[in-house]
């Protein structure tokens, strides 16, 4: 549901954002734009111009007249991959026993307020804006044959628009992204079977669910990038997946005065700290039986930061064996950037537990910087922690795979030695499908229309054989309609892509120099092995960047590089 929300605020912010993005690259042109990241429009939260407020209004006017085809795709959406999302988190005993006989998604557009524009010191220009939602919808659930119902669902965040990399000539942006910098606030009515707290398994796994995916497809490091001229430079897969500004170190130290979740014959708690900065969820080691506990030295993470903006929480729980950690102190909603300073820092937060206090929580921080060059000597300060580099895995498509596989597919990057393993997302179609020019479909027709094989026509004209098929069925919109999507099919299959980076911090210990490597393998959507992993020394990697047409065991190449970014102390 976020992914479609966010899918609606491109072509909103896109058409909206035009005028005050022009009026920036004025002001930069002119000389009358202050140094980077100045911001070019207050927030409306303090007094905002007349013009933001219009802004505004563009944005939720045209959002009204896109809500009903949006709907449409929420639906599909809902049915191809929320609800099977759900039935794949349910517990085993409940598998196959959820249904959605009714499915209504309202008719409440997102509203929006406090726009913001802003030039960035790398000549992007980012629009923020606020997104609220009070759906009036109404989804039927029955569980076990018993009818549970879904009325009201609230969305807030923090969405972002930014334009980039900087062109000299229309459009003037090579892309646009859109994300939230951190998760963006849901709640939702339950209704029946005792307002749903008869079933609290199921009532966390649909709100868990809907959180997941829209984590899953908006919030950063993922995004929505559209490239606004397919004809130049820019790369779908850097645009989509922009390396983070640095890493964020922190250490859990010391807790005081914690609640007491257990009570015998004395009170006590068995705590632990849980922090998540976007996607990223770290979880130290359990102190037993103290208020005041006390955390060893290697209760330590470093957190990816895309994103000067972003935000961390915080929460304590205590450990229970035989049922659910109960939370027992929490503070939300952490600027990350007094935090991002060369030197450790040492600060306190105050927790609070249902609106009252709930002892202090003292954690030390540090901030380091990434390079692409390897340095002489890893610093102490780097050599301290659990990370001293990044990996980078840029996984861009295949190539020729039989059409014997069934899309999609995912690539599986695992590092030996560290037991490190990440998961793309499932593959895509080409984006190349594209209606062959005029006049060459016109030369195509006439020679198949002279009974010339195709193979021949290809020859001729100089396209690819899917692209004959396709010139062919231009003039009837049917059957142009019905050889594109056969195209789409045979290319997912065959050329599936992926345009995809992900990234995974690593130790650089003389274990890792000496024996680390990096395996890629394949899989097709049932989690079958479809072809021996290819590997890759990380000290090759680490030497220079990797970059192939890797060949697969079961036929097909893989395009991916890989290279590493090192930690290095902030200038």
């Amino acid at each position: 549901m976020g992914q479609c929300v966010s899918i609606a605020t491109i072509f909103s912010c896109g058409f909206g954002v035009g005028g005050l993005a022009l009026k920036a690259l004025q002001n930069r042109a002119s000389g009358s734009g202050d140094s980077a990241d100045t911001e070019l429009r207050a927030s409306s939260s303090s007094s905002a111009p007349q013009d933001v407020d219009e802004e505004c209004k563009w944005l939720h006017n045209l959002l009204n007249i896109l809500w009903p085809r949006i709907n449409k795709f929420l639906q599909v959406m809902v049915q191809e991959q929320i609800i099977p999302e759900i039935d794949r988190a349910l517990p085993k005993m409940l598998k196959g026993s959820v249904k959605f006989p009714k499915i209504f998604l309202g008719r409440a557009v997102p509203s929006f307020r406090n726009i913001r524009l802003k030039e960035r010191d790398d000549q992007a220009i980012v629009l923020q804006v606020s997104i609220e939602m009070a759906s009036d919808m109404d989804v039927e659930i029955q569980a076990l044959r018993v009818p549970v119902g879904m009325k009201r669902l609230q969305f807030s965040g923090e969405l972002n628009v930014v334009f980039h990399p900087e062109k000299s000539a229309p459009p003037f942006f090579g892309g646009v992204t859109v994300f939230f910098i951190d998760p963006p606030r849901l709640d939702m009515d339950f209704t029946g079977a005792a307002d749903f707290v008869d079933m609290p398994v199921l009532r966390n796994v649909v709100r868990s669910t809907i959180l997941h995916a829209v984590s899953g497809a908006v919030v950063l490091p993922a995004r929505i990038a559209v490239d606004l001229n397919e004809d130049d430079d820019t790369d779908q897969a850097d645009l989509s997946f922009p390396p983070p500004v640095g890493i964020l170190r922190i250490l859990v130290r010391k807790g005081t005065d914690l609640v007491a979740a257990d009570f015998g014959l004395r009170p006590s708690s068995d705590p632990f700290v849980v922090i998540e900065v976007g996607q990223q969820r770290w979880q130290s080691s359990v102190v037993e039986k103290s208020l005041n506990p006390v955390w060893e030295h290697g209760n330590v993470q470093d957190f990816l930061v895309y994103d000067r903006g972003q935000k961390a929480n915080i929460h304590v729980y205590d450990k229970d064996t035989y049922s659910r950690d109960d939370l027992i102190g929490s503070v939300s909603r952490i600027d990350l950037e007094p935090l991002m300073l060369r030197k450790p820092c040492d600060t306190d937060f105050s927790l609070s537990l249902e609106g009252r206090p709930a002892g202090t929580l003292q954690i030390s921080s540090r901030w380091f910087e990434l390079s692409p060059s390897a340095p002489p000597d890893i610093p102490a300060a780097v050599a301290r922690g659990p990370s001293q580099l990044v990996l980078a895995v840029k996984l861009l498509g295949i190539t020729d795979l039989p059409k014997s596989y069934k899309p999609p597919f995912v690539v599986q990057v695992e590092v030996s030695t560290v037991n490190a393993v990440l998961t793309s997302r499932k593959s895509l179609p080409p984006s190349n499908i594209k209606p062959v020019a005029v006049e060459v479909a016109d030369i195509a027709r006439r020679l198949h229309r002279a009974h010339n094989p195709i193979n021949q026509i290809s020859e001729v004209t100089g396209l690819e054989l899917r692209a004959v098929s396709l010139a062919i069925a231009q003039d009837s919109p049917q059957s142009y309609a019905r050889a594109k999507e056969e195209a789409v099919a045979e290319l997912s299959a065959t050329h599936p892509a992926f345009n995809q980076i992900l990234r995974l911090p690593l130790p650089w210990t003389s274990e890792v120099v000496n024996s680390a490597t990096v395996s890629l393998s394949l899989s097709d959507r049932t989690d079958r092995r479809l072809a021996k992993a290819v590997v890759v020394r990380l000290a090759d990697v680490a030497a220079a960047e990797v970059e192939g047409g890797f060949a697969l065991s079961c036929g097909g190449t893989l395009q991916a590089k890989l290279s590493i970014a090192w930690m290095a102390l902030p200038n």
